[in-house]
């Protein structure tokens, strides 16, 4: 499995996705996906040759070391999971504040994103964003995550009718502040009429694991069915991306190993 030839796959496949009109950025995430910053520098280097916003989802909103990897590696946006109340959005932009001052020459692209995908932060929400939208840096996109937030209000499927109303709401209260809303969470084939009834609401983007995507007139349920399968096809050549990486790592300490025993021998 030749490392190179999955990066040249992975190129080949963002590029199809860049071709569609819709990519917005490509996400990588330390949270759920637990991404190591070697990966992470494969990503970024493969985003910034093809002129491709990345968006890097920290492992909390107090995750300092993130917020500066995320600087260092040159990422567009900083995405700051499980915000639920106005305390959690003043400390993440606080940190972030504090980073900013060692990357100056970084600040003017960064954008910064907080997810809302529990029952308390809808709860919150009104709060969250004042606090979110009057500060400087300013959050500028929420991303309401639906399998979290489904699990909180206990609702077992994610197309409902409750969680699109609820959804609703919150791009409904988000119209009052300068912030924009983005869906993720069990984005599939099925999810384009959820999708299409909140876009005529104000819903900017969807999302998968791996790519964020701009909703425009011509996003149709054809090609909506083609920018889930690109985003599918991208995630499995970035998932052997990153099997080839280890296992050429491995390789590498195997014959380190095999060498060390071969001297172990030779010395009796």
């Amino acid at each position: 499995m030749d490392l190179r030839m999955n990066q040249s796959n992975l190129e080949s496949s963002i590029k199809r996705l860049q071709d569609t009109g819709h990519l917005k950025a490509i996400k990588a995430e330390f949270e759920s996906e637990g991404t190591m910053v070697e990966e992470l520098s494969i990503l970024s280097d493969l985003c910034s040759r093809n002129g491709i916003a990345l968006t890097l989802k920290i492992g909390g909103a107090l995750a300092r070391k993130d917020i500066q990897v995320s600087f260092f590696i040159g990422a567009d946006s900083i995405l700051a999971p499980m915000i639920e109340s106005a305390y959690a959005a003043s400390r993440f932009l606080e940190i972030v504040s504090e980073e900013e001052k060692y990357f100056v020459s970084k600040i003017e692209k960064m954008s910064y994103l907080i997810n809302i995908e529990t029952n308390s932060a809808i709860r919150n929400l009104k709060t969250i964003l004042e606090v979110s939208t009057s500060s400087i840096p300013a959050i500028k996109y929420i991303v309401i995550g639906r399998s979290d937030l489904s699990l909180s209000l206990g609702i077992k499927e994610v197309e409902s009718q409750k969680l699109l109303s609820i959804c609703k709401n919150a791009i409904s209260l988000s119209k009052d502040y300068p912030i924009e809303v983005i869906l993720g969470g069990s984005i599939g084939s099925k999810s384009y009429p959820f999708i299409n009834d909140l876009s005529k609401n104000g819903l900017i983007a969807f999302e998968s694991r791996k790519c964020t995507f701009r909703i425009n007139q011509s996003l149709d349920s054809n090609k909506f069915n083609e920018l889930i399968h690109k985003a599918i096809e991208f995630e499995i050549e970035w998932l052997n991306v990153r099997r080839s990486l280890y296992l050429e790592r491995s390789n590498l300490d195997l014959n380190r190993k095999k060498l060390l025993e071969s001297r172990l021998e030779n010395n009796h």
